[in-house]
């Protein structure tokens, strides 16, 4: 598992939820405006603070205004959190990718399940080891892969007799040094892929995913989260 604690999106969902009760646009009620209003004229009998009055008829119109005013900043106040926003969600979408094969119709998911894969993406902090992609999997809700790191044959920790590569997998994607074929100087192990790679030089595999597809929303998200460096590899 990673050290780091990731919070899955259903959980994010819930915390949408909880917060939607307390997510309100109104900034205060239409009498608390009028209030405020009548409260900065001057004493008198003329200036009388009576519903019925012409007056007052004019106030609440002026406090109507405000009450809007009022309520827009406290919108925009929402709209600029993913855990509250409604909308500029598809704004926040964007930003973090969306939509991808992960989430390929995100106007099809509830307003709280969109706001949760927001709030999933922008709060991944990334970790170069294979419990924090596994981690990122399951709480996707990915469950059940696992992830194995090839070790080839390196002089100076490896010794006489001992394997090239701890994976057959990786074999079927590399060139060994072979007596007769290959000559001095040359590695005793060469991954094919690196030829057309742009700079990785760390290689796993991914099982539990029989379709490999780059479509495919397992492929998709270890291709996505997985370190620059890196190359991964997929199967049963």
């Amino acid at each position: 598992m990673s050290d780091i604690e990731i919070v899955s999106v259903a959980e994010y969902e819930s915390m949408s939820i909880s917060t939607s009760a307390l997510a309100s646009s109104d900034s205060g009620g239409l009498e608390d405006y009028l209030t405020s209003i009548q409260a900065l004229l001057p004493p008198g009998p003329s200036w009388t603070r009576e519903g019925s009055a012409i007056l007052s008829k004019l106030l609440e119109a002026f406090a109507l205004e405000y009450k809007r005013v009022g309520d827009s900043a406290v919108a925009l106040l929402r709209e600029s959190h993913p855990l509250t926003t409604t909308q500029a969600i598809s704004d926040w979408e964007s930003l973090v990718g969306i939509p991808d094969y992960i989430v390929p119709a995100p106007e099809s998911l509830t307003i709280h399940k969109r706001r949760a894969h927001v709030l999933f993406r922008l709060n991944l902090v990334g970790r170069a080891s294979p419990g924090y992609l596994i981690e990122v999997l399951n709480k996707l809700g990915f469950p059940g892969h696992t992830i194995t790191e090839f070790t080839p044959f390196r002089a100076g920790l490896s010794g006489a007799g001992s394997a090239i590569t701890n994976d057959g997998d990786f074999g079927k994607a590399s060139t060994f040094f072979t007596a007769g074929i290959s000559s001095a100087g040359d590695p005793l192990v060469q991954v094919d892929w690196e030829a057309e790679s742009t700079g990785w030089t760390y290689v796993f595999r991914v099982s539990g995913v029989p379709d490999p597809s780059p479509s495919n929303p397992v492929v998709y998200a270890v291709n996505r989260f997985k370190p620059a460096h890196s190359k991964a590899i997929f199967g049963p």
